[in-house]
């Protein structure tokens, strides 16, 4: 399987349809990351390099070898590769922060943590362009204070980062009452009047 369909098999809100020889993602349902437009058709998903191959080679990919290259191009981090549809890919092309932004505002966090991620786990040079603008986009998004209180107080709301338990509980493999665990970043945008939808990705 490409790496662009492993990615649209991740990134589906729902269970995706692949052809006979498994190899090939034929339907699924996609939310664009830096539009939050829905995509109902394979035919409208793209996925793009959050930062840009040719973008990447001015700042420092030149001097990788060709293993190195293709491990980047096909980076499965969920910060490295997302998918978005065919306009919103064509408008951004290989533009750096400081010459495009995401049109859904309320996706400028995650693209730019995203791509300081990806900038910081290849070691990849930033401009005092590049470096300027995501300190002004970050600069107005401002995490809560933590909270402590009880747990159904907790009922319909999302944590902004995973939770990790000091201590199995219940010590053993069963419990008592099903549950999920999210990411923000999953829920970003969502409302009651445009839900978004989560497909079950492992069990615990």
């Amino acid at each position: 399987q490409s790496t662009r369909h492993e990615v649209l098999q991740r990134e589906s809100l729902t269970d995706v349809t692949v052809d006979e020889s498994g190899c090939f993602v034929e339907e699924g349902r996609w939310i664009d990351a830096w539009s939050l437009e829905e995509l109902d058709t394979v035919g409208e998903a793209t996925i793009d390099h959050v930062v840009p191959l040719s973008h990447a080679h001015a700042m420092g990919a030149w001097a990788w070898d060709e293993d190195t290259r293709h491990r980047f191009a096909n980076d499965e981090d969920p910060t490295a590769l997302v998918v978005v549809s065919q306009s919103t890919n064509s408008a951004k092309g290989n533009k750096p922060p400081e010459q495009w932004l995401p049109p859904e505002e309320s996706a400028w966090c995650r693209y730019a943590t995203s791509w300081v991620r990806t900038k910081d786990r290849w070691d990849l040079a930033v401009t005092g362009a590049e470096k300027q603008t995501l300190e002004r986009v970050l600069s107005e998004f401002h995490p809560l204070e933590p909270e402590q209180g009880p747990i159904i107080g907790a009922l319909g709301r999302v944590l902004a980062e995973d939770v990790v338990a000091d201590a199995d509980s219940p010590p053993h493999a069963n419990s008592s009452m099903d549950g999920y665990a999210v990411l923000a970043a999953d829920t970003a945008g969502a409302s009651r009047q445009a839900p978004n939808r989560l497909r079950v990705v492992g069990e615990l």
